[in-house]
């Protein structure tokens, strides 16, 4: 059954949407809504990010839903069980099952799956997964990935090399050392090789198997930019990527952050425009393949413009408790809390639960100093609901 719940009265509604998927489990899903819908609107299956522990649809995400259902799109969002108490395959599982509950009606409107960080990683696996499992992907579009992190532990425990993305923006909002504790709790040991589990991990031929063309959009002060540029090359090989985009100046998910760091006052930059895509994918509007050339290395930005921008950052980069939040989700957790990835998985779970908390109070403080400081941050015309979906 939907469950009303009012966010903003006059401006925005939700529902949530328990959706039994067997098994006795049941997927929450949160859909938000344009109050007049067009016929044969597009749905936008978001899968948020947060590193996979999370499961809360914190401020920044509600206003990201927001911004598509403005653009026409109705917006579904799994709530998917968290890693720290339901480690791989679980997260994994609720996004592929609320997938195929969104596209179970033949007749029913386009579909795209969007999701960031975290969130794409478990977007381009719910893709590969849906594929294997014979979920009907007839009304999927496409999948837009924008900056994935979809590495294992060994992944960023390696050393990385001078000139390369991990090694020279490491703690831009990430961090080697906090994405290894993330995918220290995404899978347990004997699931941190499983292919299944890591994107970048897929072999050519599980690459070529896809049944939805791949979007994929990364930020230049990304530690993670690299690898995934190399793995959108991989895909364009394989014929299955539709789009490759680079946010010059932005750090990693800076286009979903920046409505908060910005305090709601830069919402015409990244963000307006990766929305934009994100509902053009499901229209079938979505430019044609410019994938880099085999080979080609993306272009590094200079110290200066890093340092100008994270001077820029600290001048005007919003809300005191969101700075806080940030640097305690992103900075060397290693150092800061001294536990490693190889750590007993109770001390990680302890750590990760309580950046979790920090962050996410820090969120909400925040949104709520947006929304006193920008009233008309959600638009008019737009309900939200969440549906748990079986």
């Amino acid at each position: 059954a939907l469950r009303a719940n009012p966010a903003l009265e006059g401006h925005t509604h939700r529902e949530v949407a328990d959706v039994p998927v067997g098994d006795g489990r049941r997927v929450p899903l949160h859909y938000t809504r344009p109050r007049d819908p067009a016929p044969g609107g597009p749905v936008v299956y978001f899968i948020h990010g947060g590193g996979m522990p999370p499961t809360a649809l914190t401020g920044k995400y509600r206003i990201w839903a927001d911004r598509l259902a403005g653009l026409g799109a109705t917006v579904a969002a799994p709530a998917f069980r968290s890693s720290l108490d339901h480690p791989y395959p679980a997260g994994l599982d609720d996004c592929v099952d609320g997938l195929a509950h969104v596209l179970s009606d033949p007749g029913g409107p386009p579909v795209v799956v969007f999701g960031d960080s975290g969130g794409a990683h478990l977007a381009i696996a719910a893709l590969y997964a849906a594929g294997r499992r014979g979920v009907d992907l007839a009304r999927l579009r496409g999948v837009v990935a924008y900056a994935p992190c979809f590495g294992n532990v060994a992944t960023y425990t390696a050393l990385a090399q001078p000139g390369t993305s991990r090694h020279d923006y490491d703690g831009f909002v990430t961090s080697a050392s906090s994405q290894a504790l993330s995918a220290a709790m995404y899978a347990t040991a004997e699931h941190q090789h499983t292919p299944e589990a890591w994107p970048l991990l897929y072999t050519d031929e599980m690459i070529a198997s896809f049944d939805a063309p791949l979007c994929v959009v990364v930020d230049e002060l990304d530690p993670l930019r690299d690898e995934s540029a190399a793995f959108a090359r991989r895909v364009a090989r394989a014929g299955k990527l539709e789009s490759f985009q680079m946010l010059q100046g932005s750090p990693h998910a800076g286009a979903i952050t920046e409505p908060l760091w910005t305090k709601g006052q830069s919402r015409t930059r990244w963000g307006a425009a990766l929305a934009e895509q994100v509902v053009a994918v499901a229209q079938s509007k979505a430019p044609r393949p410019k994938p880099p050339r085999p080979g080609r290395k993306l272009h590094h930005a200079p110290d200066a413009k890093a340092a100008a921008f994270l001077e820029k950052w600290v001048a005007k980069g919003g809300h005191p408790e969101v700075g806080r939040g940030m640097a305690a989700g992103s900075g060397f957790v290693y150092t800061h809390f001294g536990v490693e990835p190889d750590s007993p998985r109770d001390a990680i779970v302890n750590v990760m639960k309580s950046l979790g908390e920090t962050m996410t109070a820090g969120y909400e403080a925040a949104l709520a100093a947006v929304l006193e400081a920008n009233p008309d941050m959600h638009p008019e015309g737009v309900c939200r609901e969440v549906a748990d979906v079986p």
